[in-house]
């Protein structure tokens, strides 16, 4: 999976850097956006492997990024992280669309493991 672009969008700056932090090492390219609208761009443009999405974004909810990023025909997969994915939330994810999320706090083997899935080799 080295060098796969992943773009994390969050609006807490320390949950970026830490992300950032934890997928360099695993020799992965990792951009991030704390504004839900140049992350809405930048997840928009096609050039990453993967995208990260915070359900609960400051200023715009992550289920409208979701939204805006679904009626684009961008094949980039989307993993939604929440502190809050309650069997309800999930079930609402799933018809919406969503296939991969991840509840935080996590592991660092649970996020590779479903970075395995999502994106393989």
């Amino acid at each position: 999976m080295a060098g796969k672009r992943i773009l994390v969008i969050d609006d807490e700056q320390a949950f970026c850097e830490m992300m950032k932090e934890l997928l360099t090492s695993e020799r992965f390219e990792v951009e991030y956006s704390a504004h839900p609208i140049v992350a809405t761009e930048r997840a928009l443009s096609g050039d990453y492997d993967l995208i990260t999405l915070d359900l609960n974004l400051e200023d715009l909810d992550g289920s409208d990024v979701w939204s805006l990023y679904c009626d684009s025909d961008v094949p980039t997969p989307v993993v939604v992280m929440s502190g809050y994915l309650n069997e309800d939330t999930r079930q609402a994810l799933k018809e919406a669309g969503v296939n991969y999320m991840l509840e935080k706090l996590f592991r660092k083997s649970e996020l590779m493991n479903l970075m395995q899935e999502v994106i393989g080799n």
